[in-house]
């Protein structure tokens, strides 16, 4: 009888770590498929994929084609998380420091954001399923850059944004995320 109760605590443990992993297991689905890249600006031409993520709903994959000024080539990395698409300025001492971001979003995403928040994104495309919003700091203070570094940089992101294209990204296997 002793044997039996020692091992009963065992099983419930393994039981419910179990049932945990499978839990978890569908946490970040959109890291997974596209990776969570950090890439140098090496050309005026930027193109990158995301795709909104939804709770367990994974939109399309769209690859999003920014041209951005001669002066940025190398003075910028991407940071991919999926669903957005982070610019960001890499100051003298080597730090980033965030300019914008373009994220794809669900339109429930959409409409709660821009219910809550109306004028601190701007949606610049959309598709059937899919809406492009970007965002900028509301100040230099939020990006760590000098007022007037700040200034100069953000007042080139809405030409950068016009430049946005969309298009269905080619098809995304496992390997090649890998």
């Amino acid at each position: 009888m002793m044997a039996t109760r020692a091992r009963f605590p065992n099983r419930t443990l393994v039981v419910m770590s179990a049932v945990l992993v499978l839990l978890l297991a569908g946490c970040g689905m959109t890291a997974d498929t596209f990776g969570l890249a950090v890439e140098p600006v090496t050309e005026a031409t930027v193109v990158r994929t995301v795709r909104y993520v939804e709770g367990q709903e994974e939109g399309p994959a769209y690859q999003v084609t920014l041209t951005v000024p001669d002066e940025w080539v190398g003075n910028f990395i991407t940071r991919n998380t999926g669903n957005s698409v982070y610019f960001d300025y890499v100051s003298e001492n080597g730090d980033p420091a965030p300019l914008f971001v373009l994220e794809a979003l669900s339109f429930g995403q959409l409409w709660k954001q821009t219910s809550g928040y109306a004028g601190e994104q701007t949606s610049v495309r959309s598709t059937l399923n899919t809406y492009f919003v970007y965002r900028m700091p509301i100040d230099a203070y939020y990006s760590g850059l000098p007022v007037d570094t700040f200034e100069a940089i953000t007042a080139q992101v809405p030409a950068v944004i016009s430049t946005l294209a969309v298009q269905v990204a080619p098809e995304v296997t496992e390997t090649a995320a890998q």
